[in-house]
């Protein structure tokens, strides 16, 4: 049985792969009144100088989640359909499909809208896929939005 989605994830990169996962999930959102968590995951960098002490640390990780909450805001601009749906930011630090996942669990998500490369072969070995370790592991549906390209 068909549940519409409520609450829909939708990680970004800000590539072309991720414009096109949420233009499907901005779509889908109108037309089932779903709010659009826009997710970008910042690496934690790991700083070796022993110098630098945690408040440095941490104020250099407030500066880079603000960054990127600004980056979000203004990729959002590029979407007609961002105004007509509820659509939240979100930024963290961390590894890409843990944070989807925990998020997922922490949202009550009933939709995850993912771009991939499709990446097949070698490539896919080699690189590894988000898409794929999220497909895997989510408890809700993904839809993963393949571009031809």
């Amino acid at each position: 049985m068909f549940v519409p989605p409520k609450v829909i994830l939708v990680p970004t990169d800000f590539s072309g792969f991720s414009d096109n996962a949420l233009q499907y999930a901005l779509d889908i959102a109108v037309q089932h009144g779903a709010t659009v968590y826009v997710l970008n995951v910042r690496e934690r960098k790991v700083y070796s100088d022993h110098t630098v002490t945690m408040e440095l640390i941490e104020s250099m990780e407030k500066r880079r989640i603000e960054s990127a909450q600004h980056e979000l805001l203004e990729e959002l601009n590029k979407f007609p359909l961002s105004k007509n749906v509820p659509v939240l930011p979100i930024v963290r630090i961390g590894l890409d499909y843990e944070e989807i996942l925990n998020l997922e669990d922490e949202l009550g998500v009933n939709l995850i809208v993912i771009g991939s490369h499709g990446r097949t072969g070698a490539m896919a070995l080699l690189m590894g896929s988000v898409a794929e370790k999220v497909a895997r592991n989510a408890k809700c549906p993904v839809l993963v939005v393949r571009t031809a390209g």
